[in-house]
This record gives C-alpha cells, structure tokens and sequence, in this order.
C-alpha cells in the first residue's frame, strides 16, 4: 500500500481531537450561525443539499483523474477518505449524542416521530461531518493538481466543524453554520 503524504497523516490522526458542537472556538470570517442544521438549510434557500455532497466528491474524483493522479495514489485515497468517513462518523456519534441530545433529552421526547427526526438530524449532521473530513482528504491529497480555491473551501469547510460548529452549506461565499443537529 502507497504510503500517504505526512501532512494527510496529520489530518487524518486530528480528527479524533475535534470538539464537535462545543462551539468551543469563533467562527472563521463568512459564516452565519443558526441554532440547528434545519435553521441553517432554511436561512441558506439551499434546498437540494441531499445530492450536492455526490456531486461535489464525484467531481473531486474527476478532477483528480483527468489530472493524471496514478490509480494506485487514487485508490489509497478512496480508502483513506473511507477510513477518515468512518472514523469521522464515530467520533460525531458519540459526541454529538451525548452533546446534543443526552439520555435527559431523550427522556423529554413525547412520540415516537419527534425521538426519529432528532435521530436523523444527528445522522446527518454526522454525515455533514464525515463529508467535510473526506472532502479535506481528497483535496489534501490533490493539491498540486487542483486549483487553490478548492483547497480553500475543504479547509473552511474542516475549521468550521474544528471550532465547534456544523456546517449545512456554502451559498456565494457564505457558509451557513449550526450550534447542533
């Protein structure tokens, strides 16, 4: 297996450090905070957020394949962006559980609809997370075969969730950030 550049090392072994929805540190400039994704998605008018995450991984991978990335460096970085979804995915669950909707909250829920649609808010905000940590990783690992911009964006996108917060989407240049799912 081809070894991956140091810096996506790096990258990868920091996402366990991430205080997810802690909103523990400010907001990078560009940013509207909301209380929950659905606020922000709302605020943005960006509706069809559903397929944008596809979108914008599949044209990462074309980007990268029509630079001339060798297949092997390709596949080691589909499993590395496996690896840091996953890992991603687990460290959000957990945090964002107990942060967001613990066993009090829990207790509080009345029906069975409103315990399922806090269920799939925090999976999607897990997923939100996995997304941007997978997107970092891809654009890391084709920086000298993409343009700056986009490395700029997956890394806004990571300092968002880094300093405590989600973020739903990016409209013109404004990223619509959430306090929790």
């Amino acid at each position: 297996m081809t070894q991956l550049p140091t810096h996506v090392q790096d990258f990868i072994r920091s996402l366990e450090t991430v205080d997810y929805f802690s909103g523990s540190s400010a907001l990078p400039e560009g940013c509207k905070l909301y209380e929950t994704r659905a606020e922000a998605i709302t605020a943005s008018g960006d509706n069809a957020l559903d397929d944008m995450w596809l979108v914008v991984h599949n044209a990462a991978w074309s980007a990268a394949r029509h630079a001339g990335m060798p297949a092997a460096v390709l596949r080691t970085a589909e499993s590395a962006a496996n690896t840091v979804a996953q890992v991603a995915s687990e460290a959000a669950a957990g945090d964002a559980v107990l942060a967001t909707a613990g066993v009090a909250a829990w207790a509080a829920l009345r029906d069975i609809g409103a315990r399922l649609e806090a269920q799939a808010a925090i999976w999607q905000a897990i997923l939100d997370a996995a997304w941007s940590a997978r997107l970092s990783v891809l654009c890391l690992l084709a920086q000298d075969h993409i343009g700056p911009k986009h490395l700029a964006y997956a890394l806004q996108r990571w300092a968002i969730w880094q300093a405590g917060y989600g973020v739903a989407v990016e409209v013109d240049g404004t990223y619509y950030c959430y306090r929790r799912p």
